[in-house]
């Protein structure tokens, strides 16, 4: 809020909320290595209760109709986000770039995510970083 405030953007809505496949509550775990690793599934002994959304929530309460650039660093959430993500809201974004993470008890992997936004029709290019983190670009074919 205060580097909003200091830059006087009046276009950012900012919320103490998690990027979930529900909406709900749920633990989020504070990292003690890096404040930029807080995660809700990297557990650990300290942690808060938070408020979380979809995707298609924060599409949906924002009223957002079209999405030129979704920028993703969700330490292991893109994931649930973008897997549940309804088909329709595909076609209101036309370019994604994210960092993935391994998350070893997770559902899916980079692959699944890969192959859900092939399906999608984006082009999808994935760099590794290590085993455990890589970025992900993806470009809408049908823009």
């Amino acid at each position: 809020k205060k580097n909003i405030e200091i830059n006087g953007y009046q276009n950012i809505i900012a919320e103490n909320k998690a990027g979930s496949n529900l909406k709900g509550k749920m633990k989020f775990y504070f990292s003690d290595d890096d404040f930029a690793a807080h995660s809700l599934y990297d557990k650990g002994d300290n942690w808060d209760e938070v408020e979380t959304l979809s995707l298609k929530d924060i599409f949906d309460e924002n009223n957002i109709k079209k999405c030129d650039f979704l920028k993703m660093d969700c330490e292991g959430a893109e994931y649930d986000l973008l897997m549940n993500l309804p088909e329709e809201y595909f076609r209101k974004i036309s370019k994604i770039c994210l960092e993935y993470h391994t998350i070893n008890d997770s559902e899916f992997d980079i692959k699944d995510l890969e192959k859900k936004l092939t399906d999608e029709r984006f082009n999808v290019t994935i760099e590794p970083m290590s085993e455990k983190i890589g970025f992900l670009y993806a470009l809408n074919q049908t823009k």
